[in-house]
């Protein structure tokens, strides 16, 4: 699902943007919790809470 945006959410994340703002200003779809999970699965960044 994320796949398409995945160098947009790590790049974001890793720059401190909360997941939630990532969904609702960036990326227009998806959810927390899903998007949590595509995070931590990519194993590339530890996932904060």
């Amino acid at each position: 699902m994320y796949d398409k945006d995945k160098d947009k959410i790590l790049h974001l994340y890793q720059l401190g943007v909360p997941i939630q703002k990532i969904i609702t200003t960036h990326l227009s779809y998806g959810k927390y919790l899903s998007l949590k999970a595509f995070i931590k699965k990519l194993n590339q960044v530890p996932v904060y809470e």
